[in-house]
């Protein structure tokens, strides 16, 4: 492997994905300069003064992955890296906190992929997150921390399920006026999407608000959202992982994941503690789950912007890994590999904003670059079999991250989304003590 003070290098792959095209290529050497992608070129035709690295006889190389959906705690970064995950979306974290997560990863590359914020969730008057979200008893303070979030050099805000239709309707002018890109998580199923969609946001998160996505809908009827979503060029985030893990947290096979080595312990005890929800609610999830895929499926058929998105740390949903869970998912619902590898890589680039930077294996772009063993344009699952990862051009080994994993799962855990989950499952301890004694 390379020597970590190099600056200048030669990748040799036996394959190499652009992050946009319909297959890999081969015979393709990615020149490194710095933190960017100097060139591409035929493998003879690399300059023998650079250092060359050559990679495995099935080895893949392609852009970083992007998690378009996560809540950021500092355990987390590692387990991205390995994953392959080099850039993230923050959806819903204090403002000073992400921003100090932000400089860190810049600075240390191997602390953690490169954070995009939304800042604070912006809720309702009663909200529902104390730390990572903020309430709001009327409009007026809504649009305050709308102005708020923009001043900060924000370019993503979050709406929450406790703002009414009177409430995403002022926010909208007020988000709009400033230049704001607006997602939506509406918690439910409830029928709420069309009115907000009507109204301006630009995203949905988890396909809530939708419940033709949740239901055994006829295509006529997902048709009829869907035309709507294309027509207002609306980005769907599904998530599919989110309620697909809701719905079955009792299995093994979710609290026995060998990959919870990479989970800090706070966290190994917080999905444990998770009280099982009902059968009743179970079965909907799961129900769900195979509906959402039927729509998932309807929207790339249709020709909507999907994005990549896990939701994590909720509910045994592994930072980095996470993301191959939900692209295997995706597969499954019958969304083509290479479709579903652009939407993680170059489709969730275009839609932080970030096209001209990662994504891709272009001249110019930031060298963020996973090697996975085996062609995951043939079969998903070889995504997960990553070699090595490379964050602004610096390789970064796997057991370089691991050793930093467990470091960080050794320190005591202080953060926003830390200590949401931590009041969040108190409180329902507490409910579930009252109901007993009652």
């Amino acid at each position: 492997m390379i020597a970590m003070n190099n600056r200048r290098y030669a990748m040799i792959a036996n394959e190499v994905w652009d992050g946009v095209s319909g297959q890999c290529r081969s015979n393709l050497a990615v020149i490194v300069d710095g933190e960017k992608i100097e060139s591409t070129c035929p493998v003879d035709q690399v300059p023998r003064e650079i250092e060359v690295v050559r990679l495995g006889a099935d080895s893949v190389l392609l852009p970083g992955l992007i998690d378009a959906h996560i809540h950021y705690s500092p355990w987390m970064g590692p387990a991205f890296l390995a994953a392959g995950v080099t850039s993230v979306r923050d959806t819903g974290n204090d403002l000073d906190w992400i921003a100090a997560q932000q400089s860190r990863n810049s600075s240390d590359l191997l602390a953690g992929p490169q954070i995009i914020s939304c800042g604070l969730l912006l809720d309702g008057p009663r909200p529902y997150w104390h730390y990572i979200g903020r309430g709001h008893p009327d409009a007026n303070a809504l649009r305050a921390s709308i102005r708020e979030e923009a001043k900060r050099g924000l370019r993503f805000i979050k709406f929450y399920d406790g703002l009414d239709q009177s409430f995403i309707e002022a926010g909208m002018k007020e988000a709009k006026e400033l230049g704001l890109w607006v997602l939506v998580d509406f918690g439910t199923d409830e029928p709420k999407a069309v009115d907000a969609v009507r109204a301006g946001i630009n995203e949905i998160e988890h396909l809530t608000g939708c419940p033709v996505a949740w239901h055994n809908s006829s295509q006529a009827e997902q048709d009829q959202l869907i035309d709507m979503l294309l027509a207002r060029k609306v980005v769907m985030t599904a998530t599919l992982i989110t309620y697909c893990q809701l719905g079955r947290m009792q299995e093994m096979a979710y609290r026995f994941d060998g990959r919870q080595a990479w989970a800090h312990p706070t966290y190994r005890d917080i999905w444990r503690q998770i009280p099982p929800a009902p059968l009743a609610q179970r079965d909907k999830f799961q129900e769900a789950t195979l509906n959402q895929k039927r729509f998932v499926k309807r929207l790339h058929e249709r020709g909507a912007t999907l994005a990549v998105g896990t939701d994590a740390p909720f509910a045994y949903i592994l930072p980095g890994f996470g993301v191959h869970d939900e692209l295997a998912m995706f597969v499954d619902a019958g969304v083509p590999e290479v479709a579903s590898l652009r939407a993680a890589t170059s489709g969730n680039a275009a839609l932080l904003g970030l096209e001209k930077e990662v994504g891709r294996i272009e001249t110019g772009f930031f060298a963020d670059m996973l090697v996975v063993s085996g062609n995951p344009l043939k079969q998903i699952h070889n995504i997960a079999n990553v070699e090595c990862v490379v964050r602004r051009g610096r390789v970064l080994p796997l057991e370089q991250l691991k050793a930093r994993s467990v470091d960080e799962c050794g320190k005591t855990l202080d953060d926003p989304i830390t200590r949401d989950l931590q009041r969040y499952m108190a409180s329902a301890a507490q409910k579930r003590a009252s109901s007993n004694a009652s």
